[in-house]
Parts: C-alpha cells; structure tokens; sequence
C-alpha cells in the first residue's frame, strides 16, 4: 500500500533506476558501434553523470532538509512557546518548507533528490518543532493547510491521469501491457509481501488479503510521469501506458476486491471476539 514514507523511501532508488534506464540504451550503442561520434560521447557523458547524481544525490538533499527542516522547526517552535506567532500563521511554515527543500535541493548548482530533500525535512520539522513537548505531536490547526494544499494537489495529479489515460486509449497501446499492468497488481505486489513475512505467524490467508489489497494511486501517478517525462520514445510511452492500466485496474480491482475481502473476514473476526467474551 503506498504511503508518504515509502515514497520517501524509494525516491532515491526511482531515481537511480531511471537514471541506468536513460543511459543504458546510450551505452549499449556505444559499446556496439565501431566509432563514436562527439555527439554520442557528449550524451553518454551526460547520462553518466545524472546517474552519478541520482547516486549521491541523497547527501546535499539531506543537507538542504536538515537547513530548511531543522531550522524552521526550531524557529516555529521558539515563536510558539514565546508568543511571536500563532498557529494560525506557523501553518503557513508547515506548507512552505517542503516547497523550499524541494525547490533548493533541485537547483542545478546543487542538483539533488528533491523528494528525498522535502521528506527529510519533513521528518527534521517535526522532531524540532514537537521537541519539549508531552504529546510530541504538531496540533492539528497547524496541519490543516497542508492537509488542504494535498487534497489539491492529489486531485490535480488524478486529473492528468485522466488526461493521459485518453492519451493511450487514442494513440493506441501494445496489448501486451496490459499483461504487464496485471503482473503489477498482482504477482509483483504479492510475492513481496510472502518473502517479508516468511517465519512469521501471520497466516497465509492474511498474508494473501495483505498482498492483494495494496491499490495504486497518487505516488505510482507521479513516478510513472517522470519517467514519461524523461525516458525517450517509445519506451516513454510503454511506461506511460503500463502506469494508466495499473492505476485504473487498480480502481476496478481493489475498489470490487477489497470491500468482498473485508466482509468476508469480518464475520470470522466477529464470531472470534464474541467467543472470547464468553470465555
């Protein structure tokens, strides 16, 4: 199932895995070919380098985080417990410094992982702005901007699914995708979720409902356009395709597949808890 941390945990091997996926076809031709011209030279340089990048990016994204995170959260905090400031205002704060860690850690002077960069200073924020305090919790009037600027833009990220999803329907599509979609919302969701829990005592019907309730969404959206955005064609377009049929088989799957599994479980977990009260 996605979630925040998990994305921010991938970003950096997304990353990396589109930057070897952009310089790989670059390689191979210039393996192959007798002569390499400045041309292909100047490309494979530049595709080894973002590679590189991507690599290390990680390190000055952290940097930049704990600046923007670290600082900020200290300085919310500070203007909070000393009257400088009211709830009211550090959200704005809240929404600001994810932006600003993205938007300097994606310069070209520092060309780091933006999304590692806004996840860690999410992290940092948190930890200096609760650091003190009894609940360590951020109070939920200073979250509800964010949570309103999200929604936003989740929706907009699901409109241009829509859009793109015309794109494919309209352009055509190798079938053989579809397969590829299928594979997505099943094997290669399942099989991982098995290998996790091997030695473990949950059950291997609970490990199966685990596996297969795990719906594509917003964060499979926006990794599939970026790699639109920066594989070249066709395979841009393969991707585009293979990322419109997960998403939306996945609204068809889980939106019928899901609901059928929890009411079935429900009455077998019921009937267990209600035979524990009478013991």
């Amino acid at each position: 199932m996605e979630s925040g941390y998990n994305d921010g945990l991938v970003s950096p091997v997304f990353a990396m895995a589109l930057a070897a996926a952009v310089a790989l076809p670059t390689l191979l031709a210039a393996v192959d070919a007798d002569t390499r011209t400045p041309d292909a030279e100047t490309q494979l340089e530049e595709n080894l380098g973002e590679f590189v990048a991507a690599f290390l990016g990680a390190v000055p994204a952290t940097l930049v985080a704990i600046v923007f995170g670290g600082l900020f959260g200290l300085l919310a905090r500070l203007a909070l417990t000393r009257g400088w400031a009211a709830p009211a205002g550090i959200r704005y704060v809240m929404l600001l410094v994810p932006l600003l860690a993205f938007g300097t850690a994606t310069v070209s002077t520092i060309a780091a992982n933006g999304f590692v960069a806004a996840f860690v200073a999410g992290i940092l924020y948190r930890l200096m702005r609760t650091r003190g305090t009894v609940e360590h919790t951020i109070p939920h009037t200073e979250v509800m901007l964010v949570e309103e600027v999200g929604t936003l833009a989740a929706n907009l990220v699901w409109f241009v699914l829509g859009a793109m999803t015309v794109v494919v329907v309209l352009d055509g599509f190798d079938p053989r995708l579809l397969l590829v979609a299928l594979l997505a919302l099943t094997v290669f969701r399942v099989v991982p979720v098995y290998v996790s829990m091997l030695g473990s005592s949950v059950s291997w019907r609970d490990r199966t409902a685990l596996g297969f309730i795990g719906p594509r969404g917003t964060a499979t959206i926006v990794f599939g356009l970026l790699a639109f955005a920066k594989l070249p064609e066709p395979e841009a377009y393969d991707v585009l395709a293979v990322m419109v049929f997960t998403v939306v088989g996945s609204i068809a799957l889980h939106g019928v597949l899901a609901p059928q599994i929890v009411r079935r479980r429900m009455p077998r977990t019921e009937s267990s808890a209600a035979s524990t009260d009478h013991l």
